[in-house]
C-alpha cells in the first residue's frame, strides 16, 4: 500500500509576488499551485502505485479564503478524487473561530464528492487501499472550547495543560478502536512536544496546543502523519511519525528548508505486523537567497556588489542583500547598476546596507513595500540589540496574533 502525505498548503500566501503578464494573477499564488499540481500529478501517475491521499491540514492562509482559492483547490483535490482516495484534515487555518460556521473544507461533506473524506472531528476512518483496509484515525484541530468547554477560571499555562491531557486521551481513545490486524494511520494537525517549530510558527511553549510526545509513542498505530509544522521532520521512527512540512516557502525564515511531501509504503509482514518505509520528495518551491556582501578595502565597491551577485544563481529566486561598508565608501555604491543586475531574480525583497567604520555604525535600509512583516520584525530586533530568545518569543506572539485577526476579517 503506497500514500501520499502532504499538509499546510496554505493557498493565499502572496508575499513578494508580482503580477503575472499572463493571466493577471500573483506570481506566488501560481507557486503554490504548480507545488500543489506536482504533487496531484505524482499521486495519479500510473508508475508511482498510490492507492491513497492523505492531507493533514491547512488548505489556505485564512479561514475565509476567497473563491478563486476555493477553486483552484477544488480542482486539483476533485482531480485525484477522481482516482484515489482522498482524505482531508481540518488544520487550524481550516476552522472559523465560532463554532456555528462552516470550515473551510465543508463543502466537500456538503456536495457529497465521491472519494472524499473530510475528517472535522476525532474518528476512525475506514477505506480500501490497495489489498487491504485502512485505518484512518482523525484528529483534526479543534477549538479550545470545543475541546475543554469553559476555562475561563482557568490560567493560560492551565488551560494548555488540560489541553494537551485531552489530546493526550483522544489519541488513546482512537488507539483502542484500532484492529491491530489491519493497517492503521493516525492523522494529526498539532505541534507535538519537541518538535522544531521553525520560524512560520506562532508557537511558544505554554501557548500552543500541543500533543505530549509520549501520547503518541503509546499506540497501536503504524504510523503517524502530521501536520501544522512548515519544517519538514521525522520526530521517530517507533512507530514513523513524520511533518512533511509545508509545500512551498512563505518568506526568509523558510529559506534554507526543503520543501515537499512523503510517500509512505506500508508493507504487511509475517505474524500480522506492518512495515512502514518512506521518501521525501521536493516539490519545486520558489528559491528563497539572502547575499550577504562585506567590502572591506575594496577600491570599487560597486564591482565587488556585482561580482558577489553574480557568483549565485538568482534567476527566478526572491533575494536580499546585505552589504557591509565603510562610511567612505558609501557614496561610491551605485545602487542603480547593482538593482539592474539583480532584475533576473523574481523579487527582491530589500537591500540593506549596513555603514560601519571604527567611530559609528550605522544601518541604511531598502524595503519593498510588501515586505514580510515576519522579516521587518526581525530587522528591527536585531537592530534595538533584543536577544535571540526574546526576540523569538516576539515575533511567536505577533504570529499568534495575525493568525487570530486574520480569522476575523
Amino acid at each position: 500500500m503506497k500514500i501520499v502525505h502532504f499538509s499546510d498548503v496554505h493557498l493565499g500566501m502572496e508575499n513578494y509576488a508580482v503580477t503575472d503578464a499572463k493571466t493577471g494573477i500573483s506570481s506566488r499564488f501560481l507557486d503554490f499551485l504548480k507545488s500543489l499540481d506536482f504533487i496531484v500529478n505524482y499521486a495519479l501517475y500510473p508508475k508511482n502505485k498510490i492507492n491513497l491521499v492523505l492531507f493533514t491540514g491547512d488548505a489556505y492562509k485564512t479561514r475565509d479564503p476567497s473563491p478563486t482559492y476555493m477553486r483552484a483547490f477544488a480542482e486539483r483535490i476533485k482531480k485525484m478524487a477522481d482516482k484515489l482516495p482522498v482524505v482531508l484534515l481540518v488544520g487550524n487555518h481550516d476552522l472559523p473561530n465560532t463554532s456555528g460556521k462552516a470550515n473551510t473544507l465543508d463543502i466537500f461533506s456538503a456536495l457529497a464528492v465521491p472519494g472524499i473524506y473530510v475528517a472535522k472531528k476525532p474518528e476512525i476512518i475506514k477505506i480500501s487501499a490497495g489489498d487491504d483496509v485502512l485505518q484512518i484515525a482523525a484528529l483534526p484541530w479543534m477549538n479550545k472550547v470545543d475541546l475543554l468547554g469553559d476555562t475561563k477560571d482557568k490560567t493560560i499555562e492551565e488551560t494548555n495543560k488540560l489541553i494537551t491531557q485531552k489530546l493526550g486521551q483522544e489519541i488513546s481513545k482512537l488507539s483502542a478502536k484500532i484492529d491491530p490486524k489491519k493497517p492503521s494511520i493516525l492523522a494529526a494537525h498539532y505541534s507535538v512536544t519537541g518538535a522544531y517549530y521553525g520560524s512560520e510558527q506562532g508557537v511558544m511553549i505554554g501557548r500552543d496546543m500541543a500533543i505530549d510526545v509520549k501520547d503518541l509513542k503509546n499506540n497501536k498505530f503504524d504510523y503517524i502523519a502530521l501536520g501544522h509544522l512548515h519544517k519538514h521532520q521525522i520526530l521517530f521512527k517507533n512507530p514513523l511519525a513524520i511533518y512533511p512540512g509545508s509545500i512551498e516557502r512563505i518568506d526568509f525564515g523558510e529559506e534554507k528548508d526543503k520543501k515537499g511531501f512523503i510517500e509512505l509504503s506500508i508493507i504487511k509482514e509475517n505474524r500480522g505486523r506492518f512495515k512502514t518505509s518512506h521518501k521525501f520528495i521536493e516539490t519545486p518551491a520558489r528559491k528563497f537567497m539572502t547575499l550577504e556582501i562585506s567590502m572591506g578595502d575594496i577600491d570599487d565597491p560597486t564591482k565587488k556588489v556585482i561580482s558577489e551577485i553574480n557568483k549565485k544563481n538568482i534567476k527566478d529566486a526572491v533575494v536580499k542583500v546585505n552589504i557591509k561598508i565603510s562610511q567612505d565608501k558609501l557614496e561610491e555604491l551605485e545602487q542603480s547598476k547593482i538593482q539592474k543586475v539583480l532584475s533576473s531574480a523574481h523579487f527582491v525583497a530589500g537591500t540593506n546596507i549596513d555603514i560601519t567604520d571604527m567611530l559609528k555604525t550605522e544601518t541604511v535600509t531598502f524595503y519593498k513595500e510588501d515586505y514580510s512583516w515576519r522579516d521587518l520584525l526581525s530587522e528591527y530586533l536585531k537592530k534595538e540589540n533584543i536577544s535571540k530568545s526574546r526576540g523569538k518569543k516576539l515575533i511567536q506572539a505577533a504570529e499568534e496574533l495575525v493568525n487570530e485577526l486574520e480569522g476575523e476579517i
